[in-house]
């Protein structure tokens, strides 16, 4: 088998999407970036029927439920680890996880691989070293299992300068960890238009993520009765809404319901982007607000303790960061920026030079360029 320069590790619903130009490539993590410096750059991707068709992936899922039960992380072996997977890897200078969960899910090949072969390993992080757990025994397995983790990879790229921070205080070698923001597509993400609020009516709340606080962004428009939103998710109780003032569409990057030309469709015809979220480390809600701010588009967010880089995004000038979460204070912020076109134009205007300066894509490329070991 040919040496690959780099091998990326994916989730499920990348390669369907890898040759359609209504998605953009920003959840590629500098893929096409790649291959266009004529790198060889291979995928594996996450296949759920793997535990249907191999012996050996049914023993594995039968693992992962166990060390899942055992250290409440997300263990995918049975959806990765085959023969001809771990030959690719084999074959690799360079392996990018681009979640933790995958990474952490492929340990056990990492370990055997850099016994033997020199491969420089990177993990995009998205959570997984925050919570530590609360049972003695899970609190005890899961740091065994994060500490080899860290010590077996080479790098770990945080998206989030909250998780970052964190993740070096409570963990060792941190010279592996770096902070590196999420980037999009500004030339994709670009309004037709000019953005102009009086034109525009729908409040939009979109996404999927477990840190997305569903069931207020379902109260907010219950007390609002008298404004026009537009929910797009895949979560059920909100597909099954009955309500004259929401639109529901069913919506999932990984399993393509939207593609990415629909989204930006979306977005043209929003007046503000609202995202209602829990208080976590893991930077919730990033690519919806760099997307939407990209577009124009004003975005109201939950300040949470993971938002990705507080200097940098002003509150009430690029965004508006919501430090009282409660029910009222969403409403009555929602009501309170309506009123103020002045506003949300400016706040329009700042937040795509924001994108367009420090979010490109083509810096993120950059970023991780700096990770990997290529011959020259």
């Amino acid at each position: 088998m040919k040496t690959s320069d780099i091998t990326y590790v994916f989730g499920t619903g990348r390669i369907d999407k890898l040759d359609n130009k209504n998605f953009t490539g920003e959840f590629f993590y500098g893929y096409n970036y790649f291959l266009s410096k004529n790198l060889n750059v291979q995928i594996i991707e996450l296949n759920e029927s793997n535990r249907k068709n191999r012996i050996s992936s049914k023993i594995l899922f039968f693992l992962d439920r166990a060390i899942n039960k055992l250290t409440r992380l997300p263990f995918y072996m049975n959806e990765v680890i085959s023969f001809e997977n771990i030959k690719k890897l084999k074959n690799s200078k360079n392996i990018i996880f681009t979640n933790d969960r995958i990474g952490v899910s492929l340990l056990p090949v990492v370990i055997f691989l850099k016994l033997f072969y020199k491969i420089n390993s990177v993990v995009i992080v998205m959570g997984m070293l925050n919570n530590s757990g609360n049972n003695g025994l899970v609190r005890f397995m899961r740091t065994l299992i994060i500490k080899l983790f860290i010590q077996f990879n080479d790098k770990f790229i945080f998206l989030g300068i909250g998780e970052y921070e964190n993740a070096k205080q409570n963990f060792k070698k941190n010279n592996k960890f770096f902070f590196f923001p999420f980037c999009v597509d500004s030339a994709f993400w670009k309004s037709k238009e000019e953005y102009k609020s009086s034109t525009r009516k729908k409040i939009l709340f979109i996404g999927n993520d477990g840190n997305r606080e569903f069931q207020k962004a379902i109260e907010i428009a219950k007390i609002m009765k008298d404004k026009e939103f537009l929910f797009v998710t895949s979560d059920e109780e909100i597909n099954n809404l009955e309500m004259e003032n929401v639109e529901v569409i069913s919506g999932n990057w990984n399993k393509s319901l939207l593609t990415d030309t629909e989204v930006r469709d979306i977005y043209e015809q929003s007046k503000i982007t609202i995202l209602p979220l829990k208080n976590t480390l893991q930077p919730s809600g990033q690519s919806v607000t760099l997307q939407s701010m990209s577009c124009g588009v004003p975005v109201i967010i939950s300040n949470t303790i993971g938002f990705w880089d507080s200097d940098r995004f002003k509150n009430d000038y690029h965004l508006v960061r919501l430090e009282d979460n409660s029910l009222d204070s969403w409403v009555s912020k929602i009501n309170e920026i309506l009123k103020r076109e002045d506003l949300l134009a400016e706040i329009s205007k700042n937040g795509v030079e924001l994108i367009n300066n420090n979010y490109d894509i083509s810096k993120f490329n950059e970023y991780i360029e700096k990770t990997m070991i290529i011959d020259k």
